[in-house]
Formats: C-alpha cells, sequence, structure tokens
C-alpha cells in the first residue's frame, strides 16, 4: 500500500503541474496570434473628373477615343474604387456611349453605381462610383443645393449631387462618397452643409472625394475639419503639391482631394499630373489603411 501511495502521489502532482504549464502555453499562443492578427487593410481610392472623355485643353475627343485616355490613366494607377465626376450615360454629346458601363468593361471594375444630376432626354450627367471589391455596393443619390443666378450662364445653377455607396471590405463596411461641387462660393457654402447632413449617422469609416471647386482652406470647405481630415493636410504636403487643375504638368490650383474620417489612415497620397491631358483635371490617388473586424 505504501508503494502505491508513493507512485500515485508523484504522477497527480505531474499531472497537475502539466495542466499549468498547457494553460501558459495556450495563453502565449493565443497573445502571439493576436500580435499577428491582421486588423487593417490598405486600399487605393482615386478621384478624377474626367470631362466626359473628350479631353483636356482645347481638346474635344470623340467618347471612346477620350476614355481610353482616361482608361489609360486609371490602369496604370491600379485603384481600388474610382470616383469619377462628370460622366455621360448614353449623352447624345458623347455619341450615346454608356461611360460608365465602358469603364467598368475595360477597367474591369466588377461593380459600380451612378449619380444623375442632370437628365437631358436619354443622356445622363453625374458621379460615379467604381469598386473592385467582390459585393455588390448599396448607393443613395443625395441633390444637394441648387442656386438660381438668371444673370449668369446655365451652367452656373446646375443641380449638384452627392454619391454615397457602402462597399463591404473584408467584413467590414466603409462608406465612399462622390460629389462635384458648385462653381460660387455661396453655393458650396450650403453644399458643404448638406453633405455633413448627409453623413450624421454614418458610423462607418467614410472616405469622400470629388472636384470641390474649391481649395480645402477656403472658408466655404472649413466645416468639413468637423469630420473629416483631407488627405494632404496630414500629410503636410505643400500646396505645389496638391495642385491639380488645370491637367497638365503646371496645374495652378488644388480643387480635386479626398477626405477621410479620423478613424482612417493616409499612407500615401498624390496627384497624378497627366502630359496626355486625357482630362482637364490631374486625378488624385490616395493609399488609405482601414480598419476591418472591429
Amino acid at each position: 500500500m505504501n508503494d502505491r501511495r508513493t507512485v500515485v502521489r508523484p504522477v497527480a502532482h505531474a499531472s497537475w503541474w502539466h495542466c499549468i504549464v498547457l494553460m501558459l502555453v495556450s495563453l502565449c499562443l493565443c497573445g502571439f496570434t493576436g500580435l499577428f492578427r491582421k486588423d487593417h487593410v490598405h486600399i487605393r481610392v482615386m478621384t478624377y473628373n474626367i470631362r466626359v472623355g473628350v479631353g483636356g485643353g482645347t481638346l474635344r475627343l470623340q467618347s471612346e477615343q477620350g476614355l481610353k485616355k482616361v482608361a489609360h490613366i486609371v490602369r496604370k494607377h491600379k485603384p481600388d474604387i474610382l470616383l469619377v465626376q462628370e460622366l455621360d450615360i448614353n449623352a447624345p454629346r458623347t455619341q450615346y456611349v454608356d461611360q460608365g458601363q465602358w469603364l467598368m468593361h475595360h477597367l474591369g471594375f466588377p461593380h459600380a453605381a451612378f449619380g444623375s444630376a442632370i437628365r437631358e432626354g436619354t443622356g445622363s450627367y453625374g458621379v460615379a462610383i467604381f469598386s473592385r471589391f467582390p459585393d455588390n455596393i448599396a448607393a443613395t443619390k443625395y441633390e444637394l443645393f441648387k442656386p438660381d443666378y438668371p444673370n449668369r450662364p446655365d451652367y452656373f445653377s446646375e443641380q449638384r449631387v452627392l454619391l454615397k455607396a457602402a462597399v463591404n471590405i473584408k467584413g467590414t463596411t466603409v462608406t465612399f462618397l462622390c460629389t462635384h461641387l458648385g462653381l460660387t462660393s455661396d453655393q458650396r457654402t450650403q453644399q458643404v452643409q448638406n453633405i455633413l447632413r448627409h453623413v450624421a449617422d454614418v458610423e462607418t469609416p467614410i472616405i469622400l472625394g470629388g472636384d470641390f471647386n474649391s481649395e480645402s482652406i477656403s472658408r466655404e470647405m472649413r466645416p468639413f475639419k468637423t469630420r473629416f481630415y483631407d488627405v494632404f493636410d496630414a500629410l503636410r504636403m505643400d500646396i505645389k503639391q496638391r495642385l491639380t487643375y488645370p491637367a497638365g504638368l503646371t496645374p495652378g490650383q488644388a480643387i480635386d482631394t479626398i477626405y477621410a474620417t479620423p478613424d482612417v489612415k493616409v499612407i500615401s497620397a498624390k496627384v497624378i499630373l497627366d502630359k496626355t491631358l486625357a482630362s482637364d483635371h490631374n486625378p488624385v490617388i490616395a493609399v488609405l489603411r482601414i480598419p476591418i473586424g472591429q
């Protein structure tokens, strides 16, 4: 009996320590797994006013000819999300080409959404969001403040819109916004407030791109800072590095940019200087880090 007790006690003692060691190893492994778990993803976002594919400067290209030049720029920089302003759908002036479908097909985007600002006969004109992510995007269009300037050309009073799209990125919803604001400070002031109201209840990360017809430091753009930051501001880039209009190697105004909410981190951003004049605007592209699984 004494011998049997002597054998039993060390075995029980060893089993107890064995359990503790296993628990410690498991905890350590869980800790290391947490360290290496990827809780973010990098995406490339481009905003581009394509001038309905007629080219920049004095160019007046046929729709498909111009779109080929636009597609060359986009293809070279490989955005995951493409935010487009001044897009025609089946409009007479651009030979009835559905420019949204054309870009989807030639650039390989599986999903897109279009927001019409102006309708004339069979044609529409507006903004679009293209996505390379596998899930469909849920999009909503909002009309922004429309002024009335009876003593100015009609295009000063044209309807402006905001297109909002929810995109599933690795299981996390990210909200993308695309817009093209008006030509006068007073209307942009109200349009900025419209945009802020339309995203007031959005709790996801938000990325906003567009042609704002104004620099981010202007008085009418300042309210955006209550919700967003400008990617160029975050990188402390000089104004000379932000110039987008007119297109080419020597633009003079910084009116196209990308904004994001603070939960999105900007890794890099630049203006693409387009000497081919595929449009009258140079596009902007940014690499952004998006939180996922949170």
